[in-house]
């Protein structure tokens, strides 16, 4: 505490990991499970595509296998998920906006 910028250098990350802490909360509290981690999920083919875009970089094999697979997984269980009207408090883009920001 003798020297406040080293406190700003931790204050700043640890307030925006509270931020993601607490829209992932917020994610969870409005989406049903299986759309939660799909959609977190999702977040990871979202970036490798980004990454091969802007930043030229180079995937093997077994790393595009690996995101199809993941791809076809996150397919199935959104279009085999049927309408749950088990906690009508949720807000589905509520949710899925939280996971987006979260990322």
């Amino acid at each position: 505490l003798n020297d406040p910028l080293d406190t700003l250098k931790v204050a700043i990350p640890a307030v925006l990991y509270f931020i993601q802490n607490f829209l992932t909360y917020v994610a969870l509290e409005n989406l049903i499970a299986p759309i939660f981690q799909v959609t977190y999920q999702g977040k990871l083919l979202f970036a490798a595509i980004l990454s091969v875009n802007v930043l030229r970089h180079y995937y093997t094999t077994q790393q595009w296998c690996c995101l199809f697979f993941m791809s076809i997984g996150i397919a199935i269980v959104l279009l085999g998920e049927h309408s749950h009207d088990d906690d009508v408090n949720q807000n589905t883009v509520l949710g899925l906006t939280s996971v987006a920001i979260a990322g």
